[in-house]
């Protein structure tokens, strides 16, 4: 019963942190496109973009962390 309940945890907390990755994607996908494709010039597009970068690195370095160093 223990193991099922920290198996649940875990893949619930996994899902926690995967599932917000998922706009960040699409708006560094489209950014990068309409930079790309139109030569957009636009600061905000640019902000999405490193904003959407950002939002698909932070889950990946907070595993590292976890990994590297858990508390």
């Amino acid at each position: 019963m223990l193991v099922v309940f920290f198996l649940s945890k875990l893949v619930l907390g996994q899902v926690n942190i995967f599932l917000p990755s998922v706009p960040a994607l699409a708006a560094f996908v489209v950014g990068i496109i309409s930079i790309i494709k139109d030569k957009e010039k636009s600061i905000l597009v640019y902000i999405t973009v490193v904003i959407g970068l950002l939002g698909l690195l932070f889950p990946f370095l907070f595993v590292l962390g976890e990994i590297l160093s858990p508390h």
